[in-house]
């Protein structure tokens, strides 16, 4: 294992967590967020509540004996599930225009 490997991934995990959640927060209840909750919502928020938990894993896993390669697995899924958030978010915001 690389030297500073588990640093690393735990401060990638913690970055990518903080700009998820302040992406949540603006699209949730930012200026632009003026109709009520719908169901859609729900579609955005699930893969969001799961990348979060699954990126909150990664220091954990990274710092359990032998644990690195799962941490990177945990990692992947988070980034991976927070993209797809962003990405329904978006056309879920083209789905209201009409």
């Amino acid at each position: 294992m690389p030297e500073g490997s588990v640093q690393a991934i735990s401060t990638s995990a913690a970055t990518i967590l903080s700009l998820g959640l302040g992406f949540l927060g603006l699209w949730a209840w930012g200026p632009q967020a003026t109709r009520p909750w719908a169901w859609k919502d729900a579609l955005v928020l699930l893969p969001f509540v799961v990348a979060f938990a699954c990126l909150g894993l990664v220091p954990w896993m990274a710092t359990d004996t032998g644990g690195l390669a799962a941490a990177r697995f945990w990692y992947l899924i988070g980034a991976v599930l927070m993209f797809m958030g962003m990405i329904i978010s978006f056309l879920v915001s083209l789905t209201d225009t009409a």
